[in-house]
């Protein structure tokens, strides 16, 4: 199937209803098929088709311009006003497929900008020797800068503070060095 080619769905008993049996009774299957000739140029054209329309109407499914309008006025088969006619199944059809669309392309944008996102938070910046390039939290201290952790001790007198300093040695980890307290 060709990606621009679009379908509609409709009920698989329309050919029992009761107004498509007169229409059939006048205009016999001919009828049939140039209701349903209308019913896709209804979809093409968001729905609505004005009654100035009969005659291109008509040149296009190579009938007269007589039939389309007893077609189209005789059998109750579309509402209309002045101006134009319209089927309100094609109407709901076609509000249905808008919603989908609509909700598929929020679907993308919400997607698309997580990605943005994540994106903004990635670092462009190489780190040497695989060092890691976020800060890993440890139990109990508190981190001054990059380099000094100090952790209050509950065995040290006085409250005193244990200063360690943390000095990284390329490919080995950390080297940790105690700077006050036993």
């Amino acid at each position: 199937m060709h990606k621009d080619t679009f379908w509609f769905s409709h009920d698989y008993n329309a050919r029992s209803d009761r107004k498509m049996q007169k229409l059939r009774m006048k205009y016999k299957m001919e009828g049939i098929g140039i209701y349903w000739c209308i019913i896709e140029m209804l979809y093409e054209e968001e729905g609505y088709l004005n009654h100035l329309e009969y005659d291109r109407i008509a040149f296009e499914l190579q009938t007269n311009t007589e039939c389309i309008k007893s077609i189209v006025n005789d059998f109750q088969l579309f509402d209309m006003n002045d101006d134009n006619f319209w089927s309100d199944s094609i109407i709901k059809r076609l509000k249905i497929r808008k919603d989908k669309s609509n909700q598929a392309k929020e679907a993308v944008r919400v997607r698309w900008e997580k990605e943005r996102q994540k994106k903004a938070n990635y670092t462009t910046v190489l780190h040497p020797h695989n060092d890691r390039n976020t800060t890993k939290e440890r139990k109990g201290y508190e981190r001054i800068d990059n380099t000094v952790l100090v952790k209050q001790d509950e065995n040290l007198k006085n409250n005193e503070t244990a200063i360690i300093g943390a000095t990284p040695i390329s490919g080995a980890g950390i080297l940790l060095t105690k700077i006050n307290g036993e």
